[in-house]
């Protein structure tokens, strides 16, 4: 019994860790498509009033579209550090337990289920539990593959911070130092594999995708020019 509950608790930790993964990419998401739509407004003389506080926003932006992705995708020095290489450990470490656990008493798992307090959470962590193992091997992986593209990306932000003009944001033609095809995949990637998560756990996310969110952010973000334009 002290193992099951072990396992529950550690499974309600995994879901606080999925929350905060979600919430950062949803804010890193969030400032990804502000820079695009800040950049236009202002390249196309959109914006009448509100200039200084949207550029300052862009730059702020900026960053964290370049700088949240990077936390969740590299592990840090610190092993406790919210990133999916930390969700991936404890994923390991329940299901690692409740395979071992099945092994020494060799119980049925509907009978196992029983035990557990959230029956519909609990039942999809036990019957899918090498579905699960096999997932974290294979995002392990494109995690991997995504560092150098962040790297890239994370030099050419920094160089444009470095080296940036009062008129370069109000220069027709003007490259977007971060809102680029490449992010764009990064964060599609990195929502995907969040899902898959929350869907182990028999659950499902709010924002069922990321073109629903960028259509929210750029609905509100008219609204803010056009009412900026009216006064």
């Amino acid at each position: 019994m002290s193992e099951i509950r072990d396992i529950e608790t550690k499974i309600d930790k995994i879901k606080c860790i999925l929350n905060q993964l979600y919430n950062q990419l949803y804010l890193g998401y969030c400032s990804f498509v502000l820079t695009n739509q800040i950049q236009r407004a202002l390249v196309d003389g959109r914006i009448i009033h509100l200039q200084e506080l949207l550029k300052t926003t862009y730059f702020a932006c900026g960053n964290s579209a370049i700088l949240i992705p990077r936390t969740l995708v590299e592990e840090g020095k610190r092993k406790e550090n919210i990133n999916l290489h930390y969700l991936f450990r404890e994923w390991e470490w329940a299901v690692n337990t409740l395979n071992k656990m099945i092994r020494k008493r060799n119980p049925d798992e509907v009978s196992i289920g029983t035990l557990w307090q959230n029956q519909k959470t609990y039942l999809s962590v036990l019957h899918r539990r090498n579905d699960i193992l096999e997932s974290i091997s294979k995002h392990r992986q494109q995690l991997f593959s995504l560092k150098p593209t962040l790297a890239v990306l994370e030099e050419k932000r920094s160089y444009y911070i470095a080296h940036i003009s009062k008129q370069l944001l109000k220069a027709d033609g003007v490259e977007q130092p971060v809102y680029t095809y490449d992010l764009n995949k990064i964060f599609q990637a990195l929502f995907d594999i969040i899902k898959i998560y929350y869907e182990y756990l028999n659950e499902q996310l709010e924002i069922s995708d990321l073109e629903e969110l960028r259509q929210i952010v750029e609905n509100d973000f008219s609204l803010l020019i056009k009412s900026s334009s009216s006064d």
